[in-house]
């Protein structure tokens, strides 16, 4: 959501009764898209959202830490976390069988 003050952006969350729970503010002098800073900053906190959320790699069983997890959301909106080494392996296959597949790496950000 752009920030009252028309000088940036801010990053939040929504609970169940419409509380905003603000994450980040990133200053952006140029509204006409989201700078790299912003879909960087907001692509960390939902790989971290979705680590704590998930806690656990569901393929090789080891707990995920942001640093070396990927985030993976194929079209229509299924997503899941898997630790870097397992994406390594088995990713390219994977987005090759599943077109339009994004995946949010933790060690590119």
């Amino acid at each position: 959501m752009q920030n009252p003050t028309g000088d940036g952006y801010t990053i939040a969350t929504v609970d169940g009764r419409g509380d905003v729970s603000v994450i980040a503010q990133v200053e952006h002098r140029d509204l006409t898209g989201p700078s790299p800073e912003i879909v960087r900053t907001g692509n960390r906190m939902l790989l971290l959202a979705a680590v704590a959320r998930q806690i656990v790699c569901p393929f090789t069983d080891t707990v995920l830490d942001v640093s070396d997890a990927v985030l993976i959301t194929v079209p229509g909106g299924r997503s899941f976390v898997m630790n870097a080494d397992h994406w390594d392996t088995y990713g390219p296959a994977f987005l090759t069988a599943r077109p339009g597949t994004e995946d949010i790496d933790g060690r590119a950000l």
